[in-house]
């Protein structure tokens, strides 16, 4: 079992640090929760790789730099596919618009998301829609989905 971190900002610092050089305009940008910075693009590879690549990894294994830190294990994105029978897209869409928190470790999404796009639904949808379609592209098997 991981071992659970004193405080919050262990996570923080891990999802930070994973996120390579930042420009001095982002770094004096205001956080739109959980230490995330805005993201002024809807491509989803860009997405993933700023918000989610820090616990899921790289390549959607849950071995990201944070995920050692945390007190619950982070699910391997790379598998549902497998895991479900196929890659189902809205599935995988809800869990990202979910208003609820799944597990402690997991930030609420719909409201980062809602922030980051200063409230811009048609943005905000084009980014889930492309997040969760370069989700689907770090399948182990690739499906047809939907």
């Amino acid at each position: 079992m991981r071992a659970v971190p004193r405080c919050l900002p262990c996570v923080v610092v891990g999802v930070v640090l994973s996120w390579g050089p930042v420009s001095a305009a982002a770094q004096d940008s205001p956080s739109i929760g959980w230490g995330h910075r805005p993201v002024n693009s809807v491509d989803g590879q860009v997405l993933y790789s700023a918000w989610c690549s820090s616990c899921h990894g790289p390549t959607g294994r849950g071995d990201g730099p944070a995920a050692e830190h945390l007190s619950v294990p982070v699910p391997d994105l790379s598998t549902i596919a497998v895991r479900d029978c196929k890659f189902n897209f809205f599935h995988v869409q809800a869990h990202v618009t979910s208003e609820r928190v799944r597990g402690e470790a997991m930030p609420r999404w719909r409201d980062i998301i809602a922030r980051n796009y200063r409230n811009d639904e048609g943005r905000a949808r084009m980014a889930v829609t492309n997040l969760v379609k370069h989700v689907e592209s770090l399948q182990v098997v690739q499906v047809r989905s939907r």
